[in-house]
């Protein structure tokens, strides 16, 4: 059974545009992988997406995509974030969401997914070849997380003593963003 939060976080945001903010912050729901399966037009995962969510195959695609620019390829991600990927990750699942990502950017894939046919995405293949170039290797990977380390402790020394904003506080939550969004497909605040 694959895990649908990520899809569902994805159709809330479509709904909500302006909660891609809070999601570019939080972190990334169960179900990346499902997710980028349906955005990168696999049929398989289309079929199952339709049957969970009762939602056409353009509208799904376009979820997706919309999660995938916002939430994944933010100017301030992590090449860990670009894959979709927590830091915990296996080289399997990077190479994996690499590739989807990759047919995702494709301009065949993109044109095809697209209402319009205009939509060029081969402008995310750089950041995507450039996170999965970072995190191939065990090396690379290595030095990649020693940086993010010292990045993490510097910012923590500059943030000190500012207040925390009630919105930032909720996104440090891991289940924050998903107990949101659910709420407000079922209709509660």
């Amino acid at each position: 059974m694959r895990d649908a939060a990520a899809l569902i976080a994805a159709l809330s945001i479509m709904q909500d545009p302006v909660s891609s903010r809070l999601a570019k912050r939080s972190p990334l729901p169960r179900g990346m992988t499902f997710l980028l399966e349906v955005a990168a037009g696999e049929d398989d995962a289309l079929e199952h997406a339709r049957k969970l969510t009762g939602q056409s195959d353009e509208a799904l695609r376009g979820a997706t995509g919309f999660f995938v620019e916002q939430v994944l390829l933010a100017r301030s991600a992590s090449h860990y974030r670009v894959l979709g990927l927590a830091r915990d990750a296996d080289g399997r699942d990077l190479r994996r969401h690499m590739a989807l990502l990759m047919k995702w950017v494709h301009p065949d894939t993109a044109s095809h997914n697209a209402a319009d046919k205009t939509i060029d995405r081969s402008v995310f293949a750089t950041r995507i070849n450039e996170a999965w170039q970072t995190l191939k290797s065990e090396e690379r990977r290595g030095a990649y997380d020693a940086a993010l380390a010292v990045e993490g402790a510097t910012r923590v020394r500059r943030d000190a003593g500012r207040p925390v904003k009630h919105e930032q506080q909720t996104a440090s939550s891991a289940g924050g963003l998903l107990h949101r969004i659910l709420g407000r497909l079922r209709g509660s605040p």
